[in-house]
């Protein structure tokens, strides 16, 4: 009897585990873009981020990954800003933009690049490297906007 049981909650045990990461999604190549925030202020944690980030993205595994880095995605905090753009143009060369010299410019450039990935049914993957507030200064245009791209395209896929 005893057998029976453990052998009946092994299979329930399966059957669960099995849905749960049967819904787990991962990233398309062919679909997706990852948007890369790093606020860089106050502290250097990210600095590493970003060169490790840079070094991966260089690998031969994840060539073909669509990309856009972001520097300067801070939001109230305080401490000194850490400009790094040299380090941003060896580990990203054009893929990145800096939202600390120039916030708008840069909400523009993370929008252009997302838009057409969400009406074609990609998903965005973000990376946030600090506070939030420059996903929320794009997602909030982008699910405003006329383009196709409501709330509920943004719930299931920006992650």
């Amino acid at each position: 009897m005893k057998s029976k049981i453990h052998f009946f909650l092994m299979m329930v045990t399966m059957a669960i585990c099995s849905q749960v990461f049967a819904q787990r999604p991962s990233f398309n190549k062919n679909k997706d873009i990852l948007i890369a925030c790093f606020d860089i202020k106050p502290d250097p944690d990210d600095i590493h981020a970003v060169a490790a980030l840079g070094s991966m993205l260089a690998h031969p595994d994840l060539s073909g990954v669509n990309y856009f880095a972001v520097a300067g995605a801070y939001g109230g905090q305080g401490g000194s800003y850490l400009q790094s753009n040299s380090l941003f143009n060896m580990a990203f060369g054009n893929n990145w933009t800096d939202a600390h010299s120039n916030r708008s410019a840069a909400i523009a450039a993370i929008t252009s690049k997302v838009v057409p990935i969400l009406q074609n049914g990609g998903k965005v993957w973000v990376q946030e490297g600090g506070q939030s507030d420059v996903t929320a200064d794009w997602l909030m245009p982008v699910i405003n906007a006329s383009n196709g791209i409501n709330s509920n395209t943004t719930k299931n896929n920006v992650i």
